[in-house]
């Protein structure tokens, strides 16, 4: 049996795609991945432009209409939360892969949940899916407005390359 020691591995401009730190933990530093949140209310039906990010590794998620367009294929991991400002049952979020949503019958809908108390009425719900994309699919989280305002930095959508 042989063995390869390498610390990196590299592509031939110089970019690491991965690095084995002293521990045999494998880095990859490359991975698309992203966190963004909205720093204003969103009050209108339609896709939320998450418009500032925490991170947005590989720059492939776009602040100015909150779509994060795939660089590779691969299985994806997406994570988004919202707070309601006083919602009631017809205010929902989806994901949107290429503009339809995800899973046709609003499955990965918000769940609903009160964490208000009497002073004010929020509710807060969230989703997670894994899909399957093809390079160059749009994902996006679809607002469903029925008078109810999505309060800001607490309505968040995340998301990175698993595999």
């Amino acid at each position: 049996m042989s063995n390869l020691l390498v610390q990196n591995i590299k592509h031939t401009n110089g970019t690491t795609a991965q690095t084995i730190d002293s521990s045999g933990r494998v880095l990859t530093p490359a991975r698309p991945a992203f966190f963004a949140y909205i720093s204003s209310n969103v009050t209108a039906t339609g896709i939320i432009a998450f418009d500032t990010v925490k991170y947005n590794q590989g720059s492939h998620f776009n602040t100015s209409n909150g779509t994060f367009t795939c660089p590779v294929a691969g299985l994806y991991l997406f994570n988004f939360k919202c707070l309601f400002n006083t919602p009631d049952s017809d205010s929902y979020a989806n994901l949107h892969v290429n503009g339809s949503d995800y899973t046709g019958n609003q499955a990965s809908s918000f769940a609903y949940g009160n964490i208000g108390g009497s002073a004010g009425h929020y509710l807060s719900g969230g989703g997670s899916d894994v899909v399957s994309l093809s390079a160059s699919d749009a994902v996006t989280i679809y607002y469903t407005d029925a008078g109810t305002d999505l309060h800001h930095t607490y309505t968040t959508f995340s998301g990175c390359l698993i595999g």
